[in-house]
């Protein structure tokens, strides 16, 4: 795709209203809005790996282990969920890759767990089942998000109908 340049009268509009013009993509409402994947793609990363410090702080001595996979699946995982619900998981994949890996690996370290890398591949399945099934309940983000970004913009269709029936 090629960017064709700002028109100085759209510019000068926007500058005498006091509004910035922003190309690629920018950030909104807690997520992203744009037509640079990369760009975006990008930033999702950043917001996974921003996460870091949190499973950090769960690693502390204090934090019981009992407690622990209790705060991880009801605080620590929800925080991707809006970033599933508003970007497309093409987008997001690194992300979420990268969120699952950390939150794996903490889930490990703090049960005092092998790496999940060296673990057998019916151990790292069974980590990931819900309680119901004999699992860990860790859901990994990357599963959920075409499901979660489905229903969102399932959800958006009956505002968006209704705008554009009005309009016509």
């Amino acid at each position: 795709e090629t960017v064709r340049p700002i028109p100085d009268t759209l510019r000068a509009a926007a500058e005498s209203r006091g509004l910035t013009i922003q190309c690629g993509f920018m950030p909104v409402l807690g997520s992203v809005v744009g037509l640079d994947k990369e760009g975006m793609s990008c930033w999702a990363l950043e917001q996974a790996r921003s996460h870091r410090r949190w499973f950090e702080r769960l690693q502390h001595p204090a934090m019981p282990r009992n407690v622990y996979p209790h705060i991880l699946r009801m605080c620590i995982l929800p925080k991707m969920l809006y970033l599933q619900r508003t970007l497309p998981p093409s987008i997001l994949q690194p992300a979420l890759e990268n969120f699952d890996a950390a939150v794996l690996t903490s889930f490990c370290q703090k049960m005092d767990l092998p790496p999940v890398s060296t673990m057998p591949i019916a151990a790292q399945k069974q980590l990931v089942l819900p309680f119901r099934h004999g699992g860990a309940g860790i859901r990994q983000t990357m599963t959920s998000a075409p499901a979660a970004y489905f229903s969102a913009v399932a959800a958006a269709m009956p505002c968006r109908v209704r705008h554009r029936v009005r309009c016509a």
